[in-house]
């Protein structure tokens, strides 16, 4: 059998270096200045990456310098030949740009003047890559697979970076549907949710890797070479085997069961992270809401100040009132604005929010009425910690460390398989079809220790999980009581703040009529209304916590899929 040394050569190399050894052989189009003393040559690029090393020579041409452009090293080689000037155009000015064929000075490319080589006459530019050394190490030396010639062009190789990624949320949300449907919408958009996805899908098929070993497994092989060193018989035989395993002590049933323990875990993590990215866009609306609102009331408390300036300015005119009164009555309305300008400033920071997960900006509140009544109304569903997807999730990596740990066991055991093939040979001394068929027995008989090590490590992971769980338990069984205690004492703290609310409208009337007839100041009246100020955003900040209080509930005990009526069902 004779050998295609080239053809093996390049494949060997391929093998070795990998896709990554490939190379961009091109001739770039670049203008350069022109200098009627400087000799123009043709020459070669070499487009590697960036972190590769630029070959010492290619197609008889000698590496000059190396270039970095943007995520990319560009190899620049010698010319093998001079360009005859006449075919340079050239300009008086030394500011004017020459383009010789395509091609631009080498020389010209480089800071260093001093740099180049003589170029290397070659007889025919076709010739292939040459270097000293053993065959092996032109095998090893071999940097790219394919080496485009001027018929068929350059060689291009797409390599995408960072920056080719799409790394904006593009797509703009309608709530046309209600606030729900759009949270639902951005949801199901999720990366977050389409990765979690993703890794289920991927353990998944898992388990078809454990059922496929089970199968009948062919395999076919066709050896050439020499029959007999010593006494050399150049030809060939083929072979074809099937084997089926019978009998592994149960050790592909652990496995199985380990997989699917698996994926209910990435299951659960799934489920966690809708009900997380469910919270966190209807969080994002409630608390636009609550910016919304709380804007309004900054913006009538504006109004309300306007006219207690004109009221302070005219009594100050009329000299009704005194340097110190009019010192505090000034000093609470420069309060009043500052509290005015941090709310502006929370709007913008809630808008800005609720742009980055819906992708458009609103002019009204993005709360509708479907929203507000699921928020209020009392929840049926029970308060069950040990189904939450953060318990589950643990629990289930306990089942696969357990399943693990029978998997190593059943490894002491021994294993039972039917074989059988043919022998063919072609071409040998002894030319002969040589049929087998039997049973296989395969047991381990010593391993130095390795397996017996292997269980006490799975032994320990499995005591290490029980205390993740119940760790895991304890900080969601904190959180929950947390959330119920302040969802218990909302209603009391709410009715209370409207009830001062009240009384403070009625202590403004008061004073306002007293003012009238000269028994109050105007400093009362401000103070007064900085009161209701603070009242009034304190409601509003209530209502929209309980709101949040509820969701984040559900969203722990993995309810809020179910409340919104999205199915997730387990899968084993």
């Amino acid at each position: 059998m004779i050998l295609n040394i080239k053809t093996f050569s390049i494949a060997l190399s391929f093998i070795i270096l990998g896709p990554s050894g490939c190379i961009n052989l091109s001739k770039n189009n670049v203008t350069v200045p022109a200098d009627k003393d400087m000799d123009f040559d043709l020459y070669q690029t070499t487009t590697i990456d960036i972190y590769r090393i630029c070959p010492s020579s290619l197609n008889g041409y000698k590496f000059i310098k190396d270039k970095k452009i943007s995520m990319n090293k560009v190899c620049y080689f010698e010319p093998s030949y001079k360009q005859a000037k006449s075919n340079i155009t050239q300009n008086d000015t030394n500011n004017d740009i020459t383009t010789v064929n395509n091609q631009p000075n080498l020389q010209a490319l480089s800071s260093d003047k001093t740099i180049g080589y003589e170029p290397e006459l070659l007889s025919n530019e076709k010739d292939e890559v040459t270097s000293t050394g053993s065959f092996l190490e032109k095998i090893l030396d071999s940097t790219y697979l394919f080496q485009p010639t001027k018929e068929s062009g350059s060689l291009i190789i797409n390599n995408k970076t960072i920056r080719d990624l799409n790394l904006e949320k593009n797509e703009k949300v309608t709530f046309k549907n209600g606030s729900i449907s759009a949270a639902k919408q951005v949801m199901e958009n999720s990366s977050k949710v389409k990765l979690s996805r993703l890794a289920i899908e991927s353990s998944e098929k898992s388990v078809d890797l454990v059922r496929a070993a089970l199968r009948p497994q062919i395999t076919g092989s066709l050896y050439a070479g020499l029959e007999n060193v010593d006494n050399p018989g150049v030809g060939a035989f083929g072979s074809l085997n099937l084997s089926k395993l019978l009998y592994d002590g149960g050790q592909s049933k652990v496995q199985e069961l380990a997989i699917k323990s698996d994926v209910n875990a990435l299951f659960e993590n799934y489920r966690e992270v809708v009900n997380q990215e469910l919270l966190s866009n209807l969080s994002a609306i409630v608390e636009l809401d609550l910016a919304f609102r709380l804007n309004a009331l900054g913006r009538t408390r504006v109004d309300r100040l306007d006219d207690l300036k004109q009221k302070l300015s005219v009594l100050k005119m009329a000299g009704a009132i005194d340097v110190t009164t009019i010192a505090q009555s000034n000093l609470l309305v420069s309060k009043l604005m500052l509290r005015v300008e941090e709310l502006e400033q929370q709007f913008e920071i809630a808008q800005q929010k609720f742009k980055n997960i819906y992708g458009i900006e609103l002019t009204s509140t993005p709360m509708d009425k479907s929203l507000r009544n699921f928020c209020e109304k009392t929840s049926n569903s029970e308060t069950n910690l040990l189904g939450s997807p953060s318990i589950l999730r643990e629990y289930f990596y306990l089942e696969k460390a357990r399943n693990e740990l029978e998997e190593l066991r059943t490894k002491s055991s021994y294993t039972i398989g039917v074989e059988a093939g043919v022998q063919q040979t072609i071409g040998m001394t002894n030319t002969q079809l040589t049929p087998s068929f039997g049973l296989v027995l395969r047991k381990n008989l010593s391993d130095g220790k390795k397996l017996d090590t292997e269980i006490k490590l799975a032994e320990k992971k499995i005591i290490s999980q029980e205390q993740i769980i119940k760790a895991q338990y304890q900080l969601l069984e904190t959180k929950v009581k947390e959330i119920q205690i302040n969802r218990r004492s909302f209603k009391q703290k709410l009715d209370l703040n409207n009830l001062n609310i009240q009384y403070t409208l009625d202590e403004i009337l008061f004073l306002e009529k007293q003012l009238a007839i000269g028994q109050s100041n105007l400093t009362s009246i401000v103070s007064a209304e900085a009161q209701l100020f603070e009242l009034e955003t304190q409601s509003s900040r209530l209502m929209s916590e309980n709101y949040l209080s509820k969701l984040m509930l559900l969203a722990s005990l993995g309810q809020l899929t179910d409340e919104l009526n999205i199915k997730l069902a387990p899968l084993y």
